[in-house]
């Protein structure tokens, strides 16, 4: 049994901050780096989606050292971008296509042995279709990133808008989690605690979270709003995949407590190490550590 089985297409990116950049293609995607989070924790994972024999063999050994399953549907290629961070704020980035992979139309059957599902797409390659069908056949707990659910290529880049089928994706899962940008495209109007307490009237679970970037999250439940901080990173590199691994260390912590607040502070925790570092490859150590750090410092607002 896998503590979560991801749904979404692996990608092989390019990433340059002002602090570095990778050599060559490194491994990501928001299924991938959810999935590759609880194997880094300590439990069995896999992730399902589209890839071609490019970067096949990759992706299934990079995934294997994590206790991670890569299921790999084939394609004619392997989707990328190309991240340009264009400040040492790391606020602002150029997002360019390298490849898009097809959509995924099905998923194995161990999926429905697993304690968790995460829907994770990068770019619309999980219709609303298989969303509906993970949601009608599976009891358990479902969590959800928008991200892939709004964007759309525009001349080569990537751009958000407000497609309305995600409004019907997040009310099929228990828990959907947009960032703070995503949240002001799909409720224009709205601040993040707002939007949170918007989407805990929305998902299966009254629990409304959006990411702030590198100011922590919000968590919305039970009526109340509270800021979940960020751990203080020295020196902060790379964001990339932070809202990924986020979403994963919740829906690990979740599955344990079936505490929101607790979780989304163990899940800022663990987005903190991403940040250290460029690339996907950063452990975990100390991190009930991190854990205390952050849920020390928890607030309502």
């Amino acid at each position: 049994m896998y503590r979560v089985f991801a749904i979404g297409n692996p990608v092989m990116d390019i990433i340059e901050t002002p602090f570095g950049s990778t050599n060559g293609r490194v491994l990501s995607g928001c299924s991938t780096n959810a999935a590759l989070t609880v194997g880094k924790l300590g439990y069995r994972s896999a992730f399902v989606g589209r890839a071609g024999n490019d970067y096949k063999d990759e992706i299934i050994r990079k995934a294997s050292e994590r206790n991670v399953d890569a299921y790999i549907i084939k394609d004619e290629r392997t989707a990328g971008f190309h991240l340009r961070y264009l400040d040492e704020d790391l606020d602002d980035r150029e997002l360019r296509i390298i490849a898009v992979a097809g959509k995924i139309e099905e998923v194995p059957e161990e999926t429905f042995d697993s304690e968790a599902i995460i829907i994770a797409p990068v770019l619309q390659e999980v219709p609303l279709s298989l969303v509906k069908s993970v949601s009608d056949s599976y009891d358990s707990l479902i969590t959800m990133d928008v991200q892939g659910f709004i964007r759309r290529l525009r001349g080569g880049k990537v751009e958000r808008y407000r497609n309305p089928e995600v409004f019907e994706a997040m009310r099929l899962v228990d828990v959907a989690k947009p960032n703070e940008h995503e949240a002001a495209v799909i409720f224009p109007g709205l601040d993040p605690i707002q939007a949170a307490k918007r989407l805990s009237e929305i998902n299966r679970l009254p629990i409304g979270i959006v990411t702030l970037d590198g100011n922590g999250s919000i968590v919305y439940y039970d009526g109340s709003a509270y800021h979940i901080p960020a751990y203080p990173v020295k020196r902060p590199k790379d964001p990339t995949g932070c809202g990924d691994v986020y979403l994963g260390a919740f829906t690990h912590r979740y599955l344990k407590t079936e505490d929101p607040i607790e979780s989304a502070a163990f899940a800022s925790a663990a987005a903190s190490y991403m940040v250290e570092h460029i690339g996907p490859d950063r452990l975990m150590e100390n991190i009930e550590e991190r854990f205390e750090r952050v849920y020390d410092h928890v607030k309502s607002v």
